[in-house]
């Protein structure tokens, strides 16, 4: 129960990495939200863990995710800790920069990036009075070159430098930030 009495938002936590991340944060006594859009894995989720609620949010799209976070703010008035995990890799569309369709590059990067900033831009004001903790989830593509996937690899690289810059500037609000880089794992 080390995260009991806290609140944790999972971006992406209705399914694969994140639903793992969901179930375990709820073992551990979180009052898990998860923000995501599969409706069906998310109400399936809240529907069987108690300290679970499911929040529809596109995270590419501010105005959802600020519309998510102002339910957050009403219902619990603080947010402890922050796990962006949404992310999306378009494996056949995603390639070599020259040859990726400027609607392939947008949809990674509105998910992967513009996702992780929303989540965090609205979560931050519900953190800086007591602390908490940002998680993000970058890959180890964003760590080394991975051929053929130039938007993932740029998303994943630019969170985990993100992730440096979040810590520096908000460690002295005792928010931690830091960052996992998982290699390739099979999900839905």
């Amino acid at each position: 129960m080390k995260l009991k009495n806290k609140i944790a938002v999972i971006t992406g936590g209705a399914s694969g990495i994140g639903g793992a991340g969901t179930k375990m944060f709820a073992a551990e006594g979180a009052t898990v939200i998860v923000l995501d859009i599969n409706d069906i894995a998310g109400k399936t989720l809240e529907s069987e863990l108690a300290n679970v609620v499911y929040i529809h949010t596109d995270i590419s799209q501010e105005a959802s995710v600020k519309d998510a976070f102002d339910k957050i703010a009403n219902t619990y008035g603080r947010v402890d800790v922050l796990y962006n995990n949404a992310s999306v890799f378009l494996g056949g569309r995603d390639g070599i920069l020259g040859n990726i369709e400027e609607n392939v590059w947008k949809k990674v990067l509105s998910i992967n990036l513009d996702g992780t900033y929303h989540c965090t831009k609205y979560a931050l004001p519900l953190m800086l009075e007591h602390g908490g903790a940002i998680i993000n989830t970058a890959s180890s593509a964003g760590v080394v070159g991975v051929p053929g996937c130039a938007a993932y690899t740029a998303t994943k690289g630019a969170t985990v430098t993100l992730t440096r810059s979040l810590a520096v500037d908000y460690g002295k609000y005792n928010i931690r930030t830091n960052c996992i880089a998982p290699a390739a794992i099979e999900t839905e």
